[in-house]
Formats: C-alpha cells, structure tokens, sequence
C-alpha cells in the first residue's frame, strides 16, 4: 500500500515530484522522499513474493514451491 501510495502521488504531482522543495504550494519534496522510502522498505521486508511464499507456507500451510534442479 505504502509503495502504491506513493507511486500515485508521483503520477499525480508529475516533474513536481522530483523537487526536492516544494512547488506551488505542493509538498513535493515530501512526496519524493517517501516513494524513495517505499523503495527501501521492500528491499529491506524482503520481495513481496518473498513475503507472500512464507505467508502461504507458514500461515495458510500450502505447499512448497518446488525447487530448480541443477
């Protein structure tokens, strides 16, 4: 949710976004700070499939993925 919230907010501000100070009485430069941060904080969890793999195995008990042979 957080990365899509910002992904929008970036859509929504346009080359506005990519100040770092505010224009026109937008908050751009916070806006560019937190879709950076949403980057970060899926490489820092984990990918989300990552995430959705363990929560399938370990919380909703399906099976594995198997494995690549090699």
């Amino acid at each position: 949710l957080y990365k899509r919230v910002g992904e929008l907010s970036m859509r929504l501000l346009g080359r506005a976004a990519l100040c770092r100070e505010d224009v026109a009485e937008l908050p751009s430069g916070h806006f560019l700070h937190r879709a950076m941060q949403s980057l970060s904080l899926t490489i820092a969890a984990g990918t989300s499939q990552i995430q959705r793999n363990i929560i399938g195995e370990r919380v909703l008990g399906l099976p594995k993925e198997p494995r690549p042979q090699g």
